[in-house]
């Protein structure tokens, strides 16, 4: 009984979300979907990602609304690629580093798109299938009752697939309700 309400507390804060699949050129890494979850003042994920190591794929950029305000942090991504793709107040980014994955490193957004690097964040992964790769980590510290989150990977100086598809994810901490 006790395991039951742990797992439908844990599950309380998470989103489970899928991404289309084979939407990016097979040269690239594609996002498959993933769980994420935010726990008081933790954000932790999940995300299994096809092709990350067959082609070339840069880095994982994970961008976060850590206080749940969009008029804070960066506005786009103009400061590192194309306006591509819209960003509304991402004050944390993290940068998955797929060949040392326990030194991701964190970093602090601005509003001048400068970034200040706060800390290595100890991701892992795991290949879970010749072609297929779970990566997975935690975030402390996130002061917001709610976040938002956007992915991306970086293709040969553009960004590649996006996660989720459109808009970002949105996840509240059940801390709110009381």
């Amino acid at each position: 009984m006790v395991k039951f309400f742990i797992t439908l507390f844990l599950t309380a804060n998470s989103i489970f979300t899928m991404d289309s699949i084979n939407e990016v050129p097979t040269r690239y890494a594609d996002f498959l979907g993933g769980r994420v979850t935010l726990l008081r003042d933790t954000f932790s994920f999940q995300i299994h990602v096809e092709r990350l190591y067959q082609n070339y794929s840069g880095p994982i950029y994970m961008f976060i609304d850590a206080d749940g305000d969009t008029s804070t942090g960066w506005s786009n991504t103009g400061y590192i690629s194309e306006d591509e793709f819209p960003l509304s107040g991402a004050d944390l980014l993290l940068l998955f580093d797929k060949f040392n994955p326990a030194h991701s490193t964190l970093y602090s957004l601005q509003s001048d798109g400068s970034m200040t690097p706060l800390s290595y964040i100890p991701c892992g992964r795991i290949l879970t299938t010749p072609t297929r790769t779970k990566i997975y980590g935690k975030v402390g510290g996130i002061k917001g009752r709610s976040i938002h989150l956007q992915l991306f990977i970086n293709e040969e100086g553009n960004w590649g697939d996006l996660f989720p598809n459109r808009g970002t994810i949105i996840l509240h901490d059940s801390k709110e309700n009381h």
